[in-house]
């Protein structure tokens, strides 16, 4: 995956782009994965700024794009400079992004059939945002997704004896080396289960 965004760099960097004509890059480059593209305008965000989210689209899963990557941009009107420092950001987001939505993918296919089995949050009335939260980072298949995105996120800085190591002293990453580890952290307890199991779960994923 990491191949792959990157072979687009040439055609994103230092290039004067407008919105539609960043995702139609990505497009084609994901087009084979069961991904599409699409752009959603935020006017806070500042110029020549881009963002990431996305989603597996349950609902569509008969349909051969069940991914949804979305681009969050300033403007959709004027052009968007994305220089080299941007486009380090943005590289790990969309690696990031689509390999959590890929794992929930895989989740879903091995339940595929099994009625009742489909696992989605359930946020009872009344809840706070915090609490909401902590139920959807509590969800076995966000763990496990969210593991990944630890792995990545400490893959950005160390080798893999870096990452295994940083791993087995877990309570030493830095919002820095990675929010999401820190998020559940500061939610969950450092020694709690949930924080140990995304520990676990991150270490089987490290390539030695």
């Amino acid at each position: 995956m990491r191949n792959k965004i990157e072979s687009v760099k040439k055609l994103i960097v230092d290039t004067p782009l407008y919105a539609e004509e960043i995702v139609n890059i990505l497009q084609c480059q994901f087009k084979d994965d069961g991904v599409e593209v699409t752009s959603f305008k935020v006017d806070s965000l500042e110029k020549d700024t881009v963002t990431v989210n996305g989603y597996f689209n349950r609902l569509d899963w008969e349909l051969h794009e069940n991914i949804e990557l979305v681009l969050i941009v300033p403007d959709d009107k004027t052009t968007i400079t994305i220089n080299s420092d941007s486009w380090k950001f943005l590289q790990h987001q969309i690696h990031q992004t689509l390999e959590h939505e890929m794992i929930h993918r895989e989740q879903f296919t091995k339940r595929e059939g099994l009625v009742g089995r489909t696992v989605i949050p359930v946020f009872p009335e009344g809840m706070n945002s915090e609490q909401e939260r902590i139920i959807y980072l509590s969800d076995p298949d966000e763990i496990d997704a969210y593991a990944n995105d630890v792995l990545l996120d400490l893959s950005k800085i160390y080798n893999s004896q870096g990452v295994a190591l940083k791993l087995t002293t877990y309570s030493t990453i830095t919002v820095e080396e990675s929010p999401i580890m820190n998020e559940y952290m500061n939610l969950f307890g450092k020694d709690s289960s949930i924080v140990k199991t995304i520990v676990k779960k991150a270490l089987k994923r490290v390539v030695l």
